[in-house]
């Protein structure tokens, strides 16, 4: 799994150079490549000051003036709020992707691998975005409920296959489970490729164990 995070970070730009042109703004913005100049500081600056970074430390790092960046922004916390959801969108597009293919469990598994690992290569300005996210009455909140609602939805038709009904509520605690366990071993500095296979296999067995028909063979956790 990738460990760094120009996975995330390399998605994003290609993303706000694609969808600069598209988002929705007001009189007086000017061209996309100015756009996605700014989005780009933006990313650097949270990922290495967090969420108390500036719009003077995003001016420096993009190279613009107080004047152009208010053309393109109210404020940093819409940049944030940009950042998040082409962040949202690249974690569903992979994610779709995923859950095609194969049988019930393998896409599961797909799915699975595909999350921690865009959970794993964000850095830390993906665990800057899930934490504010995550904060109640974060303007970024509706934003995450909907990506989940989503991804729950990509879960249950990667399981589609099963002759029962799953509770959707297994793939958000899955989820949410996942989030928190790399936010808090990546704070710790404990998030290496050890600690992530066994992240894993936890998840894997969770999901197995949910899945699986009362004589089906369950794997055992890591160390059991």
């Amino acid at each position: 799994m990738a460990g760094t995070e120009r996975g995330l970070a390399g998605q994003l730009r290609r993303r706000g150079g694609e969808k600069a042109g598209s988002q929705v703004s007001r009189p007086g913005r000017g061209d996309s490549a100015t756009r996605t100049r700014i989005l780009q500081g933006a990313a650097r600056c949270y990922a290495a000051g967090g969420i108390d970074t500036r719009v003077e430390d995003i001016l420096r790092a993009s190279g613009i003036s107080r004047r152009t960046f208010y053309q393109y922004f109210s404020g940093k916390n819409e940049v944030l709020g940009v950042l998040f959801q082409n962040a949202s969108e690249v974690l569903v597009d992979r994610l779709a992707a995923a859950a095609s293919g194969g049988s019930p469990m393998e896409r599961i598994e797909k799915v699975v691998d595909c999350y921690l690992d865009l959970l794993v290569s964000a850095g830390p300005l993906g665990d800057v975005m899930q934490s504010e996210a995550a904060r109640p009455g974060s303007p970024l909140g509706p934003q995450r409920r909907k990506t989940l609602d989503t991804l729950v939805a990509h879960f249950q038709a990667a399981a589609g296959a099963f002759d029962r009904r799953i509770d959707p509520l297994v793939f958000r605690t899955l989820l949410l489970a996942a989030e928190s366990v790399c936010l808090q071993m990546r704070s710790s500095g404990q998030l290496n490729p050890a600690a992530t296979k066994r992240v894993r296999l936890v998840l894997l067995r969770i999901a197995q164990a949910t899945l699986a028909a009362g004589d089906d063979q369950v794997a055992g956790l890591p160390g059991s």
